[in-house]
């Protein structure tokens, strides 16, 4: 609760005498800021508490005007989720910035900055970005879905790419990191995990 801002529902019932400490959400913010160790415990403690692909705390959960379906994956910086825009029921890949980084300036500029400079962008092989919002205590990043599978993913089950669509897909990628470059991006974390390709192989 301290984490994201919603309430609790949950009760506690004491057969003895207790004493009770109170902290309040200023003063537990104030805290977390000057203790960052302190606020990735919580955030830990909170991803196990949102659970695994199969069940979430978050599944079915409204969003600013989104619902959520399901998670579809999880990193350092963030975790992603399937969603659907509840009036006109498009899917889209909801981005929410790791709960630990909202305590670092530098990590939450990062992340709005790349909202910002990517919602600019019209590539065929760039990934859309719809819009950013807050959130659950964080932010979130809605883009467009795709349909696909990681390039990591793809060479597990199928193996190597043959020469011709090696070159295909490369040539296709090269042309999306020379765009983001004449817009003055530098990706920094070109690696196969972050290649999706489509059904009908593009990337």
């Amino acid at each position: 609760a301290l984490l994201t801002n919603e309430p609790r529902t949950a009760s506690a019932v004491a057969v003895g005498q207790v004493r009770v400490a109170v902290l309040s959400v200023a003063e537990f913010h104030a805290l977390a800021y000057d203790c960052p160790h302190l606020a990735s415990l919580l955030t830990e403690v909170m991803a196990e508490r949102l659970g695994s692909h199969a069940c979430d705390a978050l599944t079915d959960k409204q969003l600013d005007r989104y619902r959520i379906r399901k998670r579809l994956g999880r990193g350092g910086m963030s975790i992603v989720y399937e969603a659907l825009e509840i009036q006109t029921e498009q899917r889209v890949a909801l981005k929410m910035m790791n709960h630990k980084l909202i305590y670092s300036p530098s990590a939450l500029e990062q992340f709005q900055l790349e909202a910002t400079l990517i919602e600019r962008f019209d590539h065929p092989h760039i990934v859309k970005t719809l819009r950013c919002f807050p959130a659950f205590h964080t932010y979130f990043i809605a883009m467009e879905y795709c349909e696909g599978q990681t390039l990591t993913d793809f060479l597990l089950c199928e193996g190597p790419l043959g020469e011709v669509d090696f070159r295909s897909a490369l040539g296709q990628l090269a042309s999306a990191l020379q765009y983001a470059h004449q817009q003055g991006v530098i990706h920094r974390d070109v690696k196969p995990a972050n290649m999706l390709l489509r059904a009908d192989g593009t990337p």
